[in-house]
């Protein structure tokens, strides 16, 4: 569960430099994205946390995010198993579950986070 947020968050600091703390914070708004479409995240507690998280860091250049870049750090990440990159999504608020998540589903959270970072 110390992991959540960290597969992205490593990767966005590896390509563009953004603090660890920034970074990892922006790994787990896309988790977010990915628990509630792959893990059942109600969307409730999924603004409840997205609200947290933005009230601390509130502003994300995510139009410098691409995430094919991205992915290719990703794809080095310590918690792949073989070909599968592991991300820790969350079910529920206090609970964790790995997921495998491959680059399409990646590339569309990536995308719905910048949408709604946007706004």
């Amino acid at each position: 569960m110390l992991n959540f947020g960290h597969t992205t968050g490593h990767a966005v600091e590896a390509v563009v430099g953004w603090s660890h703390g920034k970074s990892v914070a922006f790994g787990m708004l896309v988790a977010m994205m990915l628990s509630q479409r792959y893990s059942s995240l109600p969307p409730g507690e999924h603004n409840q946390m997205w609200s947290a998280i933005t009230a601390i860091y509130d502003h994300f250049d995510a139009a410098a995010l691409d995430a094919e870049l991205l992915w290719n750090k990703i794809k080095h990440d310590k918690k792949r198993s073989g070909g599968q990159i592991n991300f820790v999504l969350l079910p529920r608020c206090g609970t964790h579950q790995i997921v495998p998540i491959n680059y399409a589903q990646f590339r569309c959270s990536l995308a719905e986070t910048r949408e709604r970072i946007s706004r």
